[in-house]
């Protein structure tokens, strides 16, 4: 009986041995587990924040606008699901080929600033007008089409000024190209450009006037400044002039006599 005992004490220890001996390396995995885990989980969550966001990319030999719909891991690299706008197809792209769309939070207050938004039918952008914020979104209304329609942040911009070209007539003027008179311009048209024309020529001939005019005050005192380092100059060596004669007179000069041999007998 006691033999029976002993035994099964024995085998008790065992096992609490072995189960103990289990949890040390089950432990280990775990923690060795836990911050690569953490790892990828966090670069996870910053590219899950960019599912949504309307971006661009170089896509057959172009520039292409569309939308990011998901993040995908392939051989060990991330890579973004965006669905192409102007195709209607889905493309995987490397994600440090993509450029995100610039958010415009606010409007700008300046009225001279005119908007473009990008239609997600064809992925072109079109000029608009907006007439309404709800904080991620705007209601504009494509000009010249007349059809409204609310666009992301993302979808909107400012639209950049295009320079105008200009021609150089014969009598030296810059005149805008959309100032010439063209052949099929109607008679108010004519008489508008003109108008703006022969306003444009006055102004430059006036700053060309005044151009010229400071270009000779700018002469005339540059040579007024040189006459009179010039005549300082003059002045300066005649009176060195001067000093030297009046130092050479014969009339100024005390003619010593000699010493005799007598005088300094005495």
């Amino acid at each position: 009986m006691i033999e029976v005992i002993n035994l099964t004490r024995d085998l008790i220890k065992y096992k609490k041995k072995n189960e103990s001996d289990d949890e040390i390396p089950n432990q280990i995995a775990e923690e060795n587990e836990q911050p690569f885990s953490n790892e990828n989980e966090n670069v996870m969550n910053e590219s899950e924040l960019l599912v949504g966001r309307t971006c661009s990319f170089m896509y057959e030999n172009k520039r292409v606008y569309g939308s990011i719909e998901n993040v995908v891991i392939q051989n060990n690299m991330e890579q973004l699901l965006v669905h192409v706008f102007e195709t209607n197809e889905q493309v995987l792209v490397q994600k440090n080929y993509v450029q995100l769309n610039e958010i415009l939070h606010t409007l700008p207050t300046s009225e001279n600033n005119q908007f473009q938004a990008l239609y997600k039918k064809d992925g072109q952008w079109y000029d608009c007008m907006v007439s309404k914020n709800k904080g991620d979104s705007y209601l504009i209304t494509y000009i010249g089409y007349n059809n409204s329609e609310y666009v992301k942040n993302d979808q909107i911009r400012i639209k950049k000024k295009k320079k105008i070209k200009e021609v150089i007539t014969p009598a030296g003027y810059k005149i805008p190209e959309n100032l010439i008179i063209k052949e099929n311009d109607s008679l108010k048209t004519k008489l508008k450009k003109t108008k703006k024309r022969n306003a444009l020529k006055k102004k430059q001939k006036n700053e060309l006037i005044n151009k010229e005019f400071a270009n000779k005050t700018q002469q005339w005192k540059s040579v007024h400044e040189k006459a009179i380092s010039k005549s300082k100059h003059l002045l300066i060596a005649h009176k060195k002039t001067e000093n030297i004669e009046y130092t050479n007179n014969p009339a100024n000069i005390n003619i010593r006599r000699k010493f005799d041999y007598k005088d300094n007998e005495d």
